[in-house]
């Protein structure tokens, strides 16, 4: 379903699918962050000049998530990290 990788200290998943699947976006890059202040900053940054697929909120799997398609056309999901 999805890989881990951590790089400078920052945790990365990447995975193969979401809820709302978009044709030709084969990757999307899942963050973890461990305050709702550090995901809130990321997906407004993310957001400047892209498009919001799902807006920041809480889901089953995250306290806070949001999905975002970047200027560049990269889909980036960013989430605060369980506990």
């Amino acid at each position: 379903m999805h890989s881990e990788v951590i790089i400078c200290g920052i945790n990365f998943s990447l995975t193969d699918g979401s809820n709302t699947p978009i044709t030709g976006s084969h990757i999307s890059f899942l963050i973890s962050f461990d305050t709702s202040d550090e995901v809130t900053k990321a997906f407004e940054n993310l957001a400047v000049g892209g498009t919001i697929v799902e807006p920041l909120e809480k889901v089953f799997w995250s306290d806070l998530y949001g999905y975002v398609i970047d200027r560049f056309g990269v889909n980036w999901q960013v989430m605060i990290r369980h506990e």
